[in-house]
């Protein structure tokens, strides 16, 4: 089910891209109804400041968002600057792509200091990539190809590696890069890929268009994959100071949530630490959220006495 939610701001005509710390907080992208590239801030689970970054231009809004933490982040744009905040997004800053492209789509922070951005327009060689925390940019010429392609689209596995789509130069057909350590590969794709996603470990998703969904990994792989989960138990329930598992044959991380989503538990299971402490937690109903070293999940229902 979904509901409305409204931005301080009712003159935030075009919203087109989302970040979200956790339940409370995150953030909202989009332009003026006739000024540019303006954010909304939401702090606490209220919107707090609706902040126009950009120029008197509409037709530049924000396409994405990155954090590398809660306080350094970057937001792209399909104007001629990346916004940057050091602050948790009371302030943002402009830094020039410094690129004959004015079209940003997507940023992801690698570590504190390196960062990769993608822009849609083919032609170019190679992705954009910074080495101060999005201070400054450059094209990274490691990943360029003689497919000079227009790149949509960019996330970081749990394990670090990078994965980027979009398409080649001179057709409708897709293409999809992926880091290897010190060097990019590439495979083309049937279809332009238009955003990606990775799930635990390795496991990565993408979409194109008619209908295009892909997968790094097997469909019927992913289903077997559920078996290292499938002896876990949980125990007691109703719990009043500790909950055990059993089952565990892998480091397992385990977030325990409230029913509204708010995260109030985080540690990692093995197989000689398997308990947790829940006396700190009111009464109530919990879910406990699972994710074992392969990237496998589970949920179950908690009741805390």
């Amino acid at each position: 089910t979904w509901v409305s939610e409204y931005p301080n701001n009712t003159n935030m005509c075009f919203k087109s891209s989302l970040y979200y710390h956790d339940a409370q907080n995150g953030f909202v992208g989009g332009s003026m109804c006739f000024q540019g590239a303006t954010i909304g801030n939401y702090v606490n689970g209220n919107w707090d400041t609706v902040k126009t970054v950009g120029q008197w231009d509409a037709s530049e809004q924000i396409t994405n968002f990155d954090f590398y933490n809660t306080q350094l982040g970057l937001a792209t744009a399909n104007g001629k600057y990346i916004y940057r905040t050091t602050n948790g997004g009371l302030t943002w800053d402009t830094v020039a792509n410094s690129l004959d492209t004015l079209n940003v789509s997507d940023v992801q922070f690698v570590n504190d200091t390196l960062v990769y951005a993608t822009y849609p327009m083919s032609g170019y060689e190679g992705l954009l990539v910074s080495t101060d925390g999005g201070l400054t940019w450059q094209r990274d010429f490691i990943s360029a190809t003689f497919y000079y392609p227009g790149f949509n689209c960019i996330t970081k596995s749990k394990q670090g590696f990078l994965y980027a789509g979009g398409r080649v130069n001179w057709s409708n057909q897709g293409v999809m890069f992926y880091q290897e350590p010190n060097w990019w590969n590439y495979s083309l794709m049937a279809q332009i890929i238009n955003d990606v996603t990775s799930y635990g470990d390795s496991v990565v998703f993408a979409v194109g268009d008619s209908g295009y969904v892909v997968t790094n990994v097997p469909p019927n792989t992913l289903a077997m994959a559920a078996d290292p989960l499938s002896g876990l138990d949980m125990y007691p329930n109703p719990a009043r100071a500790e909950v055990k598992f059993s089952g565990i044959t892998q480091p397992t991380d385990v977030t325990v949530y409230t029913t509204t989503g708010q995260q109030v538990y985080n540690a990692q299971l093995t197989n000689t630490a398997f308990t947790i402490n829940v006396a700190h937690l009111a009464s109530g109903i919990y879910f406990v959220h699972l994710v074992n070293a392969a990237g496998v999940h589970t949920t179950q229902k908690l009741r805390v006495k």
